[in-house]
């Protein structure tokens, strides 16, 4: 299995932008900090699962 790149960006207000070309319609916003990752990860994974409950995925992240 392919691992799903995740892009965080940051952006001028400060909240880090989460999307994937992989998952088209997925977009997130965060505030930096401990456990960024964890929660992107877990967002894009609910967003995945939304058409198939089953789905399973690894990541990874493009940091901007």
């Amino acid at each position: 299995m392919k691992p799903i790149k995740l892009t965080i960006a940051r952006q001028p207000e400060g909240v880090y932008m989460v999307t994937s070309d992989a998952l088209p319609g997925f977009v997130a916003e965060l505030s930096g900090g401990e456990g960024m990752l964890a929660a992107a990860e877990l967002l894009a994974r609910d967003f995945l699962r939304m058409d198939d409950p089953a789905a399973q995925a690894s990541f990874e992240f493009d940091i901007q």
